[in-house]
C-alpha cells in the first residue's frame, strides 16, 4: 500500500511538472490565452502555489484582462506576502483599471489584534505558533524542576507569543472571502436575480447619490452567496448583488473567470 501512494504522488508531481512546463513555454512564445488555461487546470487540481498563481496573473495581464490578474496577484501574496514581484505588478495592474478602487479593509477587530501580521505567510505563523507552544511547555517543564532567574517571565512571553501566533495561523486559515470583477461592467441589485432593481449608494467620499455600477478589477468583499448570485461590498460603500459568473474569487475555493471578459454580466449599461 505505501508503494502504491508513493507511485500515486510521483505521477503526480510529474504531471503537475509537465503541466507547468508547458503552460511556461506557451508563455514564453506569446500564446498567453494558452498558458493561462494551462496555469487554470493546476488551480482546478486544488493546486495553491504563489508562482502558479503569479505566473496566471501575468498571463491575465497580457490578455488585459486585468480582474483576472489582479485576483491572481492577490492569490499569490496571500500566500506569500514577501512577493515583491505580485506586489509590483498588481500596483502596476490596479493603476489600469477604471476606478482603482481600493481593496476592502479587513474588519476592525482584525485589523487592530493582527496589524502585525499581513507581511508574514500562513506556513511561517504556524511554524512560530507550534515553536513557541512547544517552547512554552519547555521552559514549563524546566521550572517545575529548577527555578531560574527570569524563568517565569519566559514563560509568559512564550504562552503570550504562542496565542498570537497560533491566533494569527487561524485567522489566516479563515480569511474573510474576497473576489475581483472579471468582465468590463455589472450593476449591483437589491436582490439576488435579474429581476431586482439596480442599487443606489452615496459614496463614502461625499458623492451624489449614484448606481452601484462595478468595473473590471474591481476588489470586493464577499458577504454571502445564493442560487448563482454574491453579495458583495466595496471600500466606498456600495453593497448588492452581482452574478457569481461575474467574479474570480481570491479566496478559495477558487473559480475559473468568465471566458469572455468584454460580456456584460446583466442587461444594465454602464453609467458614465
Amino acid at each position: 500500500m505505501n508503494a502504491a501512494w508513493m507511485l500515486l504522488l510521483l505521477l503526480g508531481v510529474d504531471s503537475f511538472a509537465r503541466t507547468f512546463e508547458q503552460a511556461n513555454d506557451a508563455y514564453a512564445r506569446q500564446a498567453y490565452a494558452e498558458a493561462a488555461q494551462g496555469y487554470e487546470s493546476l488551480i482546478a487540481e486544488s493546486i495553491e502555489d504563489s508562482v502558479v498563481f503569479f505566473n496566471l496573473g501575468n498571463a491575465y495581464y497580457k490578455l488585459d484582462r486585468l480582474g483576472c490578474a489582479i485576483a491572481n496577484y492577490e492569490r499569490a501574496l496571500r500566500l506569500d506576502p514577501g512577493m515583491t514581484d505580485a506586489r509590483e505588478n498588481l500596483t502596476r495592474t490596479l493603476l489600469k483599471t477604471r476606478r482603482k478602487l481600493n481593496a476592502p479593509a479587513p474588519a476592525p477587530w482584525a485589523r487592530n489584534l493582527f496589524f502585525w501580521h499581513y507581511d508574514i505567510s500562513h506556513d511561517a505563523t504556524r511554524v512560530l505558533a507550534a515553536a513557541c507552544w512547544t517552547l512554552f511547555w519547555a521552559l514549563l517543564a524546566v521550572r517545575l524542576w529548577r527555578k531560574l532567574p527570569y524563568l517565569h517571565g519566559a514563560i509568559i512571553a512564550a504562552g503570550v507569543l504562542a496565542l498570537a501566533f497560533g491566533g494569527s495561523a487561524w485567522v489566516k486559515a479563515h480569511p474573510a472571502q474576497r473576489a475581483v470583477i472579471a468582465v468590463e461592467h455589472v450593476a449591483l441589485r437589491y436582490g439576488p436575480g435579474e429581476q431586482e432593481e439596480v442599487v443606489l449608494y452615496t459614496p463614502e467620499d461625499g458623492g451624489r447619490k449614484a448606481p452601484a455600477d462595478l468595473f473590471d478589477g474591481d476588489r470586493v468583499r464577499v458577504e454571502a452567496r445564493r442560487d448563482g448570485w454574491v453579495r458583495v461590498a466595496t471600500s466606498d460603500g456600495a453593497r448588492g448583488w452581482a452574478p457569481e459568473n461575474a467574479l474570480v474569487f481570491v479566496t478559495p475555493p477558487y473559480n475559473r473567470p468568465p471566458e469572455d471578459a468584454g460580456a456584460i454580466a446583466n442587461t444594465e449599461e454602464a453609467s458614465t
